[in-house]
């Protein structure tokens, strides 16, 4: 089945998500969303497509030993969000924004805040100064761990599978990074 079969079956089904701590939202109401429509359209469709497959799951009450594919597309859109948000902010050069070898995981890390020289990857500390606190970099950076780092490696002695309740809760956790971080570091839509 086409994802765009899947995405028009689902916005006839009128599925509510938790977001926050006692805010609901439906998909179709992210489309109303100013935080969301700064998005580029592929990272919306990303974290539409994440919502899609949660709800998949849910609907067909699938038992699943890793539900972290729900995530997948969710956290590739957050990885792109804190990659413009760096850029929008002036903290990487062009040639950085669209190379190869920039390391979101290394830029959001704490540990390398304040060393010098910093090499222009180590943003932390930047974010902290420029987005009002380092409330936002910290949520930054613990989404990274939780929502991307999580899903995407294996680690041998620390093995984490997710059930369905933890990858939506993830899920939630992104959508709410993007929409706090978005709006406290005032990104501003370029595209």
């Amino acid at each position: 089945m086409s994802y765009s079969i899947i995405a028009r079956f689902y916005k006839k089904v009128e599925i509510k998500f938790a977001f926050g701590y006692h805010e609901f939202m439906n998909i179709q109401s992210l489309d109303c969303q100013a935080w969301f429509l700064r998005l580029p359209l592929s990272q919306r469709e990303l974290i539409k497509q994440s919502f899609y497959l949660l709800i998949d799951a849910k609907e067909k009450k699938l038992r699943m030993f890793d539900y972290a594919y729900i995530l997948m597309p969710a956290a590739k859109a957050y990885e792109g969000f804190v990659k413009d948000l760096v850029y929008s902010l002036h903290l990487i050069s062009e040639k950085r924004y669209f190379g190869r070898r920039f390391r979101v995981g290394r830029a959001l890390n704490p540990e390398y805040a304040n060393r010098e020289p910093d090499g222009f990857e180590a943003l932390y500390d930047d974010l902290a100064r420029l987005c009002g606190g380092e409330e936002i970099a910290a949520a930054l950076w613990d989404t990274w761990l939780q929502c991307r780092n999580q899903v995407f490696h294996y680690f041998v002695q620390k093995q984490h599978n997710f059930s369905l309740f933890e990858a939506e809760e993830k899920l939630n956790l992104i959508i709410k990074t993007i929409k706090t971080s978005s709006f406290a570091c005032k990104l501003q839509k370029d595209n």
